[in-house]
């Protein structure tokens, strides 16, 4: 396929893995729409898409993983009041979130 100028394209990187999908007609237009209205390929919409939910996929795997761990703990609490603060926090504080540490993120929580 034809590069497209005038489109934001991704930077060309050596440690990059090609890979091969095959997308119904209807997402293919989808996607093609979004190309053309925000100006970029349709390869760095979907690597921006993968790297989104790929990013909130592991944070939920880590607040999964730390839940169980919070109850074990000395400090007498309410788990579900705490995973709503948890919650309530990690949206407030959004890309910055993922970059903390775990105590950070506790001590942010309480």
């Amino acid at each position: 396929m034809a590069k497209v100028k005038g489109r934001k394209q991704r930077q060309l990187r050596k440690d990059r893995v090609s890979s091969l999908m095959r997308l119904c007609p209807q997402q293919h237009q989808q996607l093609k729409q979004l190309a053309e209205d925000r100006q970029q390929t349709i390869a760095l919409i979907i690597e921006q898409y993968i790297g989104y939910m790929l990013k909130g996929e592991v944070a939920q795997l880590a607040r999964q993983q730390e839940q169980p761990s919070m109850v074990g703990s000395p400090v007498d609490f309410d788990s579900q009041l705490y995973q709503t603060a948890y919650t309530e926090v990690e949206s407030l504080v959004g890309m910055s979130w993922l970059k903390m540490r775990d105590k950070r993120r506790v001590a942010l929580t309480f």
